[in-house]
C-alpha cells in the first residue's frame, strides 16, 4: 500500500494496470474513505477508463 494510507483514512482500494499495445504503462488506483462495493457496471466503466488513458499515454510517448 502507498505510504500514508492510514494517515489519509482510506478504506478502499481499486487498481488496475493500464495495458497499451500489450505493455504496462501505468496504473490507475481508485481510493476511497469509506467501503466500496463496485458492481460490474462500475468495474467496466474503470476498465473503460483504464484503457483511455493506456491510449492517451501510448500516443504521448510517441510525440516525443
Amino acid at each position: 500500500m502507498p505510504l500514508g494510507w492510514q494517515m489519509k483514512k482510506f478504506v478502499s482500494y481499486v487498481g488496475i494496470p493500464l495495458i497499451a499495445k500489450g505493455e504496462v504503462c501505468g496504473v490507475l488506483e481508485v481510493f476511497h474513505r469509506t467501503l466500496l462495493a463496485p458492481d460490474l457496471e462500475w468495474l467496466a466503466f474503470l476498465k473503460l477508463l483504464g484503457n483511455q488513458a493506456a491510449i492517451s499515454i501510448d500516443n504521448a510517448d510517441h510525440v516525443h
